[in-house]
């Protein structure tokens, strides 16, 4: 009798989720950030920074929610909260040539056209071929538009292992050497 008990408790346990593992209700982190992202493609940045905040709580070490967060706030003009998270990404991941690509932007629009160049130069140097994956996509978005505002009022020059690239009449302009 004591063994049907048993058994029937651990029955209506299982059936009504009285001591169920809250661990298979919570989002993972991973769910966090593509919900924060997607909200961000949608422009529900309020929604994006609620979200992106709180995995950075639970994890302030997660490179890919502070690179997250630096986004949303370059898409709020908080080019300084912006610039102070991929300043932390960073120091966290060092070999990101799309983090140092992104606070190179960020840089310009902060006015730091010369800090500006120094990152895009080392994303090129860490990933030369980040330059014909951003040359494949014209309407790359914001980032690209305000880095070719910037080359209709200066000329500059970025060298990389693969050539140079010079950003002239807005746009960039890339001369390799070798194949390519």
């Amino acid at each position: 009798m004591k063994t049907l008990m048993m058994i029937l408790f651990a029955a209506v346990i299982t059936t009504t989720g009285l001591f169920a593992d809250d661990s298979a209700q919570q989002i993972t982190v991973n769910e966090k950030l593509a919900i924060a992202n997607n909200h961000l493609k949608n422009q529900n940045t309020d929604e994006a920074l609620t979200i992106i905040n709180t995995v950075i709580e639970e994890e302030p070490q997660n490179y890919r929610a502070l690179r997250l967060r630096a986004n949303i706030y370059f898409v709020n003009e908080d080019f300084e909260a912006s610039l102070k998270d991929f300043d932390q990404v960073l120091q966290i991941s060092p070999r990101r040539a799309r983090s140092y690509f992104d606070r190179g932007i960020v840089n310009f629009a902060l006015g730091y056209d010369e800090l500006a160049m120094d990152d895009i130069e080392k994303a090129f140097a860490l990933n030369p071929e980040l330059v014909k994956h951003l040359e494949s996509k014209p309407n790359f978005g914001e980032k690209i538009h305000d880095m070719r505002e910037k080359a209709h009022t200066a000329k500059f020059q970025v060298r990389h292992k693969g050539g140079i690239i010079n950003t002239k009449k807005g746009g960039l302009i890339t001369k390799f050497k070798g194949k390519h």
